[in-house]
């Protein structure tokens, strides 16, 4: 009931780790090992929010600054929000934070789970287990290629109770946030692509030139690559930054102590959000919105060093504004000479940006933000990250007020632009939806959202299936029973209508 309590409250507030609650442990295994850089292994309990291992690295970084000879340790990159939970995040094949980064799937190392025949198993990478120097308990199936093909599952191998995470060495991030005029932040690939609302920043070719180099060298460079956008502004906010802060230049983290004043600031927005919306145009509540959330957003106006498990939460309160959400995790093309095509980003953006300003007058469905990240690619089956170089992860995000009809149509718009989008040789770009956000609704060049998973991820659902068939010989189990214990009417659809 607590956690219930704590789930419905609003300003909901961040849960603490419960060291009774077997699936709350945090516990480092093994030893400290060195790849290109050093790494310890860490097993969570699948019920670890993303706030309690925050709190866990911080409370070791501040250790090592009184001891500065002391190892300190956290996820190398994670979503935004403290409140979820690890057992969720990790295993849903999406997140990650950068061009050199994987999803947050990629750094399980071995996942827990308990089987259809209601017992305990584990699937591991052996090799990564052996330079910890860990010795793997009996019955442990060591097969990195069952793990990366099963451990994005949506509770489809069972109900999982643990993770064992690669950790980094803490780095630290200088963390600034700010806003940037848009065409200097996501540039058009011509000037014409931009709407007239932005006719005061077409001011020459050249500066266009000087933003596409660096919006590219940012998206190739930096550790964290992050943009927002809320209508009617002429800024996008950048949240971007390199990982090569000093720990000796390193300080308290500024936005742990603003944390309650963004889940208030968050929780008012949430309260007059409905009474706004009977009193003003849509289009008025955007304008209004934005210049709120303005005031919400971390914006320092010099560069904080701080350990990265912070800058990558850097914004509170998110949770407390319910949202309906569609995004897309579009594939960056790579041309003849090996370059990634990042014309196809600029087209993705302001197809949708012409789409925000197309809208009749007083009417505007996208009143939040329009927001994407950066990212590299995934070795786990069901990512849409997967095989990819580089990925534009795009989405929008709708207020609850606008009805229902409005966003699926708006939705269903930008979709269409995006969907007709080609690279610079004329193929249509790969766009794989969010498997956790919207997609039911819409229509994928004439199939279902249904349809068009199965379609559009049937290469990696095979390799699903075969990790799956694995792990059911190993368990003394079948698919079928699996399916029938832990799949649900969609999944049936879009996974084991595949097989």
């Amino acid at each position: 009931m607590q956690s219930k309590r704590f789930a419905i409250r609003k300003p909901s507030l961040h849960p603490p780790i419960d060291p009774e609650n077997e699936f709350q442990q945090i516990e480092l295994i093994g030893k400290p090992y060195l790849t290109k850089q050093r790494h310890h292994l860490c097993k969570v309990g699948s019920a670890v929010h993303n706030n309690h291992i925050r709190l866990w690295s911080y409370e070791q970084w501040q250790s090592k600054k009184s001891d500065p000879e002391m190892d300190a340790w956290g996820m190398p990159y994670d979503v935004v929000l403290v409140e979820n939970a690890l057992g969720s995040v990790c295993c849903s094949g999406c997140h990650s934070a950068g061009i050199n980064t994987q999803s947050l799937s990629d750094l399980v190392v071995a996942i827990e789970f308990i089987n259809t025949n209601g017992e305990l198993q584990t699937v591991c990478d052996y090799e990564e287990l052996k330079l910890a120097q860990y010795t793997i308990p009996q019955g442990w199936l060591n097969d990195k290629a069952t793990l990366k093909s099963i451990v994005a599952n949506f509770g489809l191998i069972g109900v999982v109770t643990s993770l064992v995470l690669r950790l980094d060495e803490l780095s630290y991030a200088l963390l600034q946030p700010k806003r940037v005029p848009i065409l200097s932040t996501i540039p058009p690939k011509k000037l014409d692509d931009a709407p007239d609302f932005f006719a005061s920043q077409k001011s020459s070719s050249t500066d266009l030139i000087k933003a596409k180099d660096n919006f590219i060298k940012i998206c190739e460079s930096d550790y964290y690559a992050e943009f927002f956008y809320f209508p009617y502004q002429q800024d996008a906010i950048v949240n971007t930054w390199d990982n090569s802060g000093s720990f000796n230049d390193s300080i308290p983290s500024p936005i742990q102590a603003h944390d309650l004043e963004q889940n208030v600031l968050t929780y008012f927005v949430y309260l007059i959000t409905p009474v706004l919306s009977k009193l003003l145009s849509q289009e008025e509540v955007a304008k209004l919105f934005a210049e709120l959330t303005n005031k919400v957003f971390y914006q320092p106006e010099q560069p904080v060093c701080i350990p990265i498990t912070e800058a990558m939460h850097f914004q509170r309160g998110v949770h407390n504004i319910p949202v309906t959400i569609m995004e897309m995790n579009i594939a960056i093309p790579t041309m003849d000479d090996g370059s990634l095509d990042w014309a196809v980003a600029w087209d993705i953006w302001w197809r949708a940006m012409t789409l925000i300003y197309s809208q009749a007058k007083g009417k505007q469905a996208l009143q939040t933000t329009m927001e994407v990240r950066i990212t590299g690619g995934s070795e786990v089956a069901l990512s849409p990250l997967y095989g990819s170089k580089a990925c534009f992860a795009i989405e929008i995000l709708g207020n609850l007020q606008v009805p229902k009809k409005q966003w699926i149509e708006f939705m269903q718009s930008v979709l269409n632009q995006w969907l007709s989008v080609r690279d610079s040789q004329g193929n249509p770009i790969q766009v794989r939806p969010h498997w956790n956000k919207q997609w039911r609704e819409l229509k994928f060049n004439g199939l279902s959202g249904i349809d068009y998973m199965a379609s559009v991820y049937s290469e990696q659902i095979q390799l699903f299936l075969a990790g799956l068939e694995r792990i059911a010989m190993e368990g003394g189990y079948s698919t079928e029973e699996t399916q029938q214990l832990f799949s649900n009417p969609t999944f049936d659809k879009i996974i084991f209508g595949n097989s």
